[in-house]
């Protein structure tokens, strides 16, 4: 007669690493990522073995490393770098402000690294870097990017008549960045502040 309790397995044990554990995990943490060994024990000198790999999904996370602001001057390259941690690793995608056109065509551009050849003062404005890897609602980092430009002066009206003894007000719109310092001129005289000209 044969002994079928040798043949019989005597144990079932799980290990990760070298620790002893049931067959489930609660409240699974990041370091509970790993292999993991499901053993069989036939006999003391008898086991049979099957691995499983616990991977750990995690949401992404925007790296310190990444762009935060950029100053530029007009007709400079500009290289801006979003990089994020995460499980699975998350896909960056960039973005503008109201979903103005990006600098590289179309509304949203993929990769880590953004490059505007060379900057216009168009370009200025607020950039979003988004990283997405299907955990959680993903992550954004907005990026502030300026464009140093040379002053542009534009008067509305050119020409103007008033009656006397009437106020009188003078326009010029000027656009720059930094913003400039101002100062109005009267044949080739610069004005100051009094009762007369504010």
């Amino acid at each position: 007669m044969v002994d079928t309790q040798e043949f019989q397995a005597c144990c079932t044990e799980w290990h990760f690493g070298d620790l002893g554990m049931g067959d489930g995990i609660k409240d699974i943490q990041e370091n509970d990522a790993g292999w993991y060994q499901c053993q069989v024990l036939m006999s003391i000198s008898n086991k049979i073995t099957a691995e499983v790999e616990l991977q750990v999904r995690r949401p992404p996370i925007i790296s310190d490393n990444s762009t935060r602001s950029l100053v530029a001057s007009e007709g400079e390259s500009v290289q801006m770098e979003c990089y994020a941690g995460g499980f699975p690793p998350p896909k960056i995608s960039w973005r503008r402000e109201n979903n103005a056109i990006l600098p590289t065509g179309g509304s949203i551009y993929r990769g880590n690294i953004l490059k505007i050849a060379a900057v216009h003062k168009e370009d200025r404005g607020t950039y979003y870097c988004v990283a997405e890897n299907g955990v959680g609602k993903g992550a954004r980092r907005n990026i502030n990017l300026e464009v140093e430009f040379a002053p542009v002066v534009t008067v509305p009206r050119p020409r103007l008549a008033q009656a006397l003894q009437y106020d009188m007000d003078l326009e010029c719109h000027v656009e720059a960045y930094p913003p400039p310092a101002i100062t109005w001129l009267k044949d080739e005289v610069q004005l100051s502040n009094n009762q007369h000209y504010r």
